[in-house]
């Protein structure tokens, strides 16, 4: 069984792994390969000991998240805003900032409903 991977390149090294850029690369990496011990040089049961550490440190006021998730639950993002309702474009920098304002709005709706479906989970949504 593989229990060492090295993805990141050496310091001196002119070249860079773009993985490495990623900023959730080690958490994927140690989810897709719980059996390695060692990551870039990095051992995995001390990292996870620090960040136990670290969590524990750290106090959640489940109240004030309490009240912040239900203030985002008591409305649509994108209410007020009529999806439906065609518009006539008559130039090509006006089109495209009306493609770029569709792209941008159905990412929101999008966003809505996955918001939705977390908080119907914890017991919060309508």
């Amino acid at each position: 069984n593989l229990r060492q991977l090295w993805l990141a390149t050496p310091a001196a090294s002119t070249k860079k792994n773009p993985l490495c850029d990623h900023p959730s690369y080690m958490s994927v990496v140690m989810r897709t390969l719980p059996q390695l011990e060692m990551i870039d040089g990095e051992h995995m049961v001390l990292r996870e000991k620090s960040q136990a550490v670290l969590r524990d440190s750290v106090t959640v006021d489940e109240k004030e998240v309490d009240e912040e998730v239900d203030r985002l639950a008591g409305g649509k993002w994108t209410a007020g805003v009529d999806t439906e309702a065609p518009m006539v474009v008559t130039d090509v920098a006006t089109k495209r900032l009306h493609n770029e304002f569709e792209e941008e709005l159905a990412g929101a709706i999008d966003l809505e409903a996955k918001a939705d479906k977390l908080l119907k989970r914890l017991g919060r949504g309508k």
